[in-house]
């Protein structure tokens, strides 16, 4: 399996499937899983969602992607993944960044008996830390909730961060903030507070 076919996987879940697509090493021992979870989002206007849903633009299903590290060993034992099985393959990323991954495409995943899922926690960049959130913050344009028509999220005046957040909790809650307001000029909101070096804008990508 290569990271073409992963693509073609990925487009074509449906809604409530999930997927282990692709495990990335890091800079450590430790290794990158990524999950993708197909979820219906949250429109403010339904009838504009219903009335275009032939319009993929519109479509109230997407696919979410969360992140965990896990060992390799626990990788084996816990979810019977096998590295020494894979062949890495290479995939270009949305920056243009080549990176060798493991293609897994592993579908509806569990661990313990408990599926994994993907749980959506927002909350407004005040609540963020330049130690703890450095990446969000810096790559605001991708992190900060938008419809990737270059309008960004606002609750009082503030961006909205939106993750998925993979977990394999029997019971959850999803944690959304309801916007109020948005902006075409996200550095506006995000600069001053964490005094950014704002640089040329990198592709958009949508976090409804």
């Amino acid at each position: 399996m290569n990271a073409v076919e992963i693509q073609s996987q990925i487009e074509n879940l449906k809604k409530g499937q999930v997927m282990i697509s692709y495990i990335r090493p890091t800079s450590t021992e430790k290794l990158s899983v990524e999950v993708v979870e197909v979820m219906e989002t949250t429109s403010a206007n339904t009838l504009l969602s219903t009335m275009n849903s032939s319009d993929e633009r519109f479509s109230k299903s997407k696919p979410r992607i969360g992140y965990f590290v896990a060992t390799d060993e626990d990788l084996k034992t816990k979810l019977g993944i096998d590295l020494s099985k894979i062949k890495p393959s290479e995939r270009i990323t949305k920056d243009g960044v080549r990176e060798d991954v493991y293609c897994v495409g592993m579908l509806n995943p569990t661990i313990e008996g408990n599926p994994i899922r993907l749980q959506i926690v927002e909350k407004t960049f005040d609540q963020l830390t330049a130690k703890s959130n450095a990446w969000d913050i810096q790559n605001f344009r991708r992190s900060a909730k938008n419809d990737t028509r270059g309008n960004y999220m606002l609750y009082n005046n503030q961006l909205i961060l939106s993750k998925a957040v993979p977990t394999n909790a029997v019971e959850f809650s999803h944690v959304r903030i309801t916007h109020n307001a948005t902006t075409t000029k996200p550095e506006d909101y995000v600069a001053p507070s964490f005094s950014l070096d704002i640089k040329a804008p990198v592709k958009e990508e949508a976090f409804v």
